[in-house]
């Protein structure tokens, strides 16, 4: 926000005490009267046909189960995912209708988690968890849990809407009746929330990706601010070929995808590929398994040399060497030095979002003397 680094320069005490009075008052008014003041980050968009954050960097969240379990984080654990792990997002599986409770049953819980998300500078993909009863839906939980959330998060631009969890076992087609629920939803959700990112059907497996594309082209919605939601089971063996001609599926319809949930078996190879493709992630690796327990994600990503520019702190990017992952694969074609905007492509100084070699772009660069660069086919993001 623009009034942190407020500075006063007034002679007098009284000047000053004058300003700062009043300026609390509007502080004040902003904070009674507007949600949206409230919020630390902007909305997502779209961008290389998945979804980025309000800097242009990818999503790579954390989960927070509430729908089974209580995963709030404590602000600890918060600051070390935020800070030491690279992560810039919750993703909240909220409620379930396994619960026997009425949609925003669980509000106390979600609210102060989206909260904390807020504070943090994080953002927040929100949906309908199934709380073991995976490849199922109930239309009147999912109703009630849009009618709740859809309007209570609305002007908070950090907050992202996933429809449901995992609606249908397990990949495309979609029978009937679940295609009319993620179209009521989205429909719903949109009449209460005309800004907010709405993610849709959440494949379990990314399989048969024609047919994935073509009902999403047809359910007969605006993909502007829209975007499908996947996960990586079913794929063992073949994760490269399956996702790369899931998103070309999807792309072909002018469609963005993210991934929500990867399997925890698979998530070395799929984190190697999202980083070299460019496709946001959420974990699914609670926050304080990510903070506090190396083995489930620090190690293993540094391990196998993984590294982006993070939002805050510096890790995981590398002290040395360039990384190139998108673009042209394996080759070292840039060269940068001294800050995140400066850099010197084959000796020519460029600056980011500038044409290097064969009409790519630099995508992300780290803040080091030398680290990550990204590389991406479209200056546009």
């Amino acid at each position: 926000m623009s009034n942190k680094n407020v500075k006063l320069s007034f002679g007098h005490a009284f000047r000053a005490q004058q300003v700062f009075c009043n300026a609390a008052v509007v502080l004040a008014v902003l904070f009674a009267f507007s949600t949206d003041a409230l919020a630390t980050r902007g909305r997502v968009k779209i961008a290389n046909n998945t979804i980025v954050t309000d800097r242009g960097t990818l999503i790579r969240g954390a989960r927070v189960s509430l729908d089974i379990w209580d995963e709030t984080p404590s602000q600890a654990d918060v600051t070390t995912m935020k800070n030491s792990r690279g992560l810039n997002a919750f993703h909240i599986y909220a409620e379930y209708a396994g619960s026997n409770r009425p949609g925003g049953y669980n509000v106390t819980k979600v609210d102060r988690v989206v909260d904390m998300a807020d504070e943090n500078d994080l953002y927040v993909i929100l949906t309908i968890g199934c709380g073991g009863a995976n490849g199922s839906f109930n239309q009147t939980f999912v109703t009630q849990f849009w009618d709740f959330y859809a309007p209570r998060y609305k002007n908070k631009t950090h907050v992202v809407y996933e429809v449901m969890n995992e609606p249908q076992a397990w990949s495309a087609p979609y029978r009937d009746n679940v295609l009319k629920m993620e179209k009521d939803a989205y429909d719903q959700i949109r009449k209460y929330a005309p800004d907010t990112h709405i993610m849709m059907m959440s494949y379990s497996q990314p399989n048969n990706w024609t047919q994935a594309a073509n009902e999403c082209a047809n359910l007969g919605i605006s993909w502007d601010n829209a975007s499908v939601a996947f996960h990586t089971y079913g794929i063992d063996g073949r994760e490269d070929n399956v996702l790369t001609s899931f998103y070309n599926a999807l792309k072909s319809k002018g469609i963005a995808y993210t991934c929500t949930e990867p399997n925890l078996t698979l998530q070395v190879i799929t984190t190697k590929l999202f980083e070299r493709d460019g496709v946001s992630q959420t974990y699914f690796i609670n926050v304080r398994e990510i903070a506090t327990r190396n083995s489930s994600y620090y190690d293993w990503i540094n391990s196998n040399n993984i590294s982006w520019a993070p939002d805050f702190g510096n890790w995981p990017e590398p002290a040395v060497g360039i990384i190139n992952r998108g673009g042209i694969s394996g080759k070292t074609i840039v060269d940068f030095s001294n800050t995140r905007r400066e850099f010197n492509c084959l000796g020519k100084p460029v600056s980011e979002n500038s044409p290097v070699s064969n009409g790519f772009y630099i995508y992300q660069a780290g803040k080091k003397a030398r680290g990550t660069v990204n590389l991406k086919e479209s200056s546009n993001y």
